[in-house]
């Protein structure tokens, strides 16, 4: 058992937590696919944990505004919204239109 953090909060240790117990949990788990859901400031990390393990699929609710720009970026078939508001739609050959 990991004993309790004694370090200070932030960005770094919280992106270094997720990829820890991600690796922790698959290891002791192997599951076949991994699905993530965050919320809110949960987003920040839940991208980060995303861009750097295999992940199946990723719900962000109430993402900041700066992932969603991540998101977009890094997966522009992803049906989130654009800068102007409208909705992205996903074609059959999986491409936003």
């Amino acid at each position: 058992v990991t004993p309790p953090s004694t370090g200070t909060p932030s960005q770094k240790a919280m992106f270094e937590d997720a990829l820890f117990i991600y690796d922790t949990l698959t290891t002791r788990l192997q599951p076949t696919e991994v699905k993530i859901a965050a919320y809110s400031i949960g987003t920040v990390v839940a991208t980060h944990l995303a861009l750097n393990r295999p992940v199946a699929a990723m719900a962000l609710m109430a993402p900041l505004a700066s992932v969603r720009r991540i998101v977009q970026e890094k997966y522009p078939w992803l049906p989130v919204r654009r800068a102007d508001g409208s909705r992205a739609i996903i074609s059959p050959a999986g491409i936003a239109a």
